[in-house]
Parts: C-alpha cells; sequence; structure tokens
C-alpha cells in the first residue's frame, strides 16, 4: 500500500492520504560531477566541457570520477505508517 501511494505522489504531490498514514518531505542528495563554480569564469567554455566530458569517459571506463562532486538535495513526498512495525 505504501509502495502505491509513493508511485501516485511522484506524480502528483497533493494526491490525498488515507487515514492511518502520513505524508513526510525525505531530503534525498543529488550529485554531480561538474567544474566548481570559482572555475567556471576562470575557464573558456570549451575546456569546461572538455574537463566534464573527459571526466565522464573516465567514470564510464574505469569506475571512478576525478572531478568533485557538487551536492544539492532534493524534497521528495513520501508516505509513511502511522501504525507501529510488526515485531518479529
Amino acid at each position: 500500500m505504501i509502495k502505491a501511494l509513493n508511485e501516485k505522489l511522484k506524480k502528483d504531490p497533493n494526491y490525498p492520504i488515507p487515514e492511518g498514514y502520513i505524508k513526510v518531505t525525505e531530503k534525498t542528495p543529488v550529485y554531480e560531477y561538474k567544474v566548481p563554480a570559482c572555475l567556471v569564469d576562470k575557464l573558456p567554455e570549451s575546456k569546461l566541457i572538455t574537463i566534464e566530458l573527459l571526466d565522464d569517459l573516465i567514470n564510464s571506463a574505469l569506475g571512478f570520477h576525478f572531478l568533485e562532486p557538487v551536492v544539492s538535495f532534493e524534497d521528495y513526498p513520501k508516505v509513511k505508517s502511522m501504525m507501529p512495525a510488526p515485531k518479529p
């Protein structure tokens, strides 16, 4: 039931929640690997594109990034049950 309600909330954040459940907002980190903002003004656009493309290629081939991630947070509505979980 919770999974179905969460799917409906993804499509419509104002979806009515049935009794016995509550709507909470969950912050989820989003990682973007790009050139830091302090260097964007100092480098030409061609070099910025090249650096980010090279980072993507190295990640695809070798599985790691040489650029540090820029972290931002997105809020997602989720449903939680107000009833306690059953004890094993």
